[in-house]
């Protein structure tokens, strides 16, 4: 089990250092949780579209949460590690994979959807985060 979890990351970092594109920044990519901002709204679906296919066709189920909006960059405690990244759209992200989000799925804020071009069908969504209201929608990859 953890070779083939460790083999499982190594194909997740790759294909998100391959698939990021200019301007994307990575910020921390542990094991299978990667977190990326992105200046557009419309290169961050299309990034979580192609990283999703891509992993679907390796056989690796893969869940992804998008949101936008204002974030809080804090220095990391030891120098040469990554900043922290702060802030609810990291929150919301997180929440809407880990409670609503199903294997080989993206699942978009409203906020996240804004002004961009979905690639295909979605499946709209309204769920409560920490007793907020969230409405958006969920992709399915592979579909």
């Amino acid at each position: 089990d953890i070779l083939e979890s460790a083999l499982r990351d190594a194909k997740i970092a790759l294909s998100v250092g391959r698939l990021l594109p200019e301007g994307a920044e990575l910020i921390e990519n542990f094991g299978s949780f990667v977190l990326a901002t992105f200046l557009d709204g419309s290169a961050a679906v299309e990034f979580a579209c192609r990283l999703g296919r891509h992993l679907f066709e390796s056989d690796l189920q893969v869940q992804i949460g998008l949101d936008r909006g204002k974030l809080l960059l804090v220095p990391a405690d030891e120098p040469g590690e990554p900043w922290n990244v702060l802030g609810r759209p990291v929150y919301i992200a997180s929440k809407l994979c880990h409670e609503l989000g199903e294997p080989n799925r993206i699942m978009m804020s409203g906020r996240a959807m804004e002004g961009v071009a979905l690639p295909g069908p979605c499946t709209r969504f309204s769920h409560v985060v920490s007793a907020a209201p969230c409405e958006g929608a969920y992709l399915e990859i592979g579909a």
